[in-house]
């Protein structure tokens, strides 16, 4: 038999993994009972709106979308559903797009714009329920006036291999982006946008999950320039996206906005504090003195593990 510590380890992990499976998580945070739905602590009266549409972006996107469309049925009016190639599922209704990841491509293009186009369609009396996961900001790929597809593939390669971290990734792909930085929810308005998000960044920061497509940019044109600049990529760095970046910096370009709606509404449905809670609950409750560490776990893999182990022989 299976000694019984190494049974609950692997209780505690399954757990883990049932909690914040994205069909899972949304079934945790949406309810509807025919005309409200409740979206977290956010009630919504359906009745209210003259349209629902749904736009999932990520490697996620397709379960989450799925999850929805068991809530809602035949509420959903419309929509289009984004994901990585081989993370497609059956969908009642939503259609559905492949893209690559983590380097985009022509289908990022297309989806981008499938989904840009839905959202500016939009008016105040619609309700646009936005599911976001890792992997849409390659797989929503929008690339800014005069930047093209060969010029995010450069930058977010060079990025990738200079040991940039996700947040410096994504303020420059912001800044080169059409869709990224607010620029998603900006297009919605005065659609009422409500934000079901998975996270797969560290410290949850809404600004930087996919880029944040829905929520206000506090990042700079001058931010993008000196990240570049740090990890000595500048000269390296495509001429129309640097000349794109240089001209914002110089205030020729719009910033993205710092702002949006009042009425958006965005909520994390799964995350790695979330995971770290649900292990810490059922610890206890198997009678274990759990130890949570706070401090995210950063670098290298092989770094990270080697501290952990040495942590688990001082516990012993």
């Amino acid at each position: 038999m299976m000694p019984k510590p190494r049974k609950d380890a692997n209780l505690i992990i399954q757990h883990i993994i049932d909690c914040i499976y994205p069909a899972n998580a949304v079934d945790s945070f949406v309810s509807f009972d025919g005309s409200s739905l409740a979206v977290g602590d956010l009630p919504l009266d359906l009745d209210e709106f003259s349209s629902v549409h749904v736009l999932a972006g990520g490697k996620a996107a397709c379960a989450m979308a799925d999850a929805i469309e068991t809530i809602l049925g035949d509420r959903i009016t419309g929509g289009l559903v984004s994901t990585k190639y081989g993370h497609s599922c059956e969908l009642r209704t939503l259609p559905i797009l492949e893209a690559a990841h983590p380097i985009p491509d022509e289908n990022s293009i297309k989806c981008a714009e499938g989904t840009m186009k839905i959202a500016s369609g939009l008016g105040k009396d619609d309700l646009l329920l936005v599911l976001i996961s890792g992997g849409a900001s390659s797989i929503w790929c929008s690339p800014a006036e005069n930047i093209t597809l060969d010029d995010k593939q450069s930058v977010t390669s060079q990025l990738l291999s200079c040991g940039a971290t996700i947040r410096e990734l994504n303020t420059v792909r912001k800044h080169l982006s059409g869709i990224k930085g607010g620029r998603l929810a900006k297009a919605a308005y005065p659609a009422r946008v409500v934000s079901l998000i998975l996270s797969d960044v560290i410290g949850d920061d809404l600004t930087s999950i996919a880029s944040g497509p829905t929520v206000g940019d506090p990042s700079t044109f001058g931010d993008a320039m000196y990240i570049l600049a740090k990890y000595h990529i500048r000269r390296s760095t495509p001429t129309g996206a640097l000349s794109y970046l240089e001209a914002g910096m110089h205030g020729h370009v719009k910033e993205t906005p710092t702002t949006v709606s009042d009425s958006d509404f965005q909520v994390i449905i799964g995350s790695n504090k979330l995971a770290k809670d649900t292990a810490e609950s059922l610890g206890h409750s198997l009678g274990y003195n759990t130890h949570v560490i706070e401090d995210p776990v950063m670098g290298e893999a092989r770094d990270a593990a080697a501290r952990l182990c040495n942590l688990a022989k001082n516990i012993k």
